[in-house]
């Protein structure tokens, strides 16, 4: 086979994601996934950066149409656990 390159060359899987999505805005696939995977609410989590220099949030948030119900933008690059643990206690109620 030598390097031959093929169609499952490109492929990858990220171990427990359900989906990844390209080309697509997240204010515009989001309902979608939402629905379907059967899911009511959405906690968000990103960076600061696009949190408070973009209409990104602003965007997704009105998508969501109320559907948002929190948000965090605490967590670190590379997602450091303890930062993970303080955003799943945000999330939780």
């Amino acid at each position: 086979m030598g390097n031959q390159v093929d169609d499952r060359s490109y492929r990858y899987r990220f171990t427990g994601h359900e989906r990844v999505l390209h080309n697509v805005c997240a204010e515009h696939a989001l309902p979608d996934v939402l629905g379907l995977f059967g899911y009511q609410r959405a906690f968000v989590v990103c960076s600061r950066t696009l949190n408070r220099k973009s209409d990104a949030v602003r965007n997704i948030a009105s998508a969501l149409k109320g559907r948002m119900v929190g948000l965090t933008d605490e967590v670190g690059e590379h997602s450091p656990l303890s930062n993970v643990i303080k955003a799943a206690k945000q999330a939780r109620f």
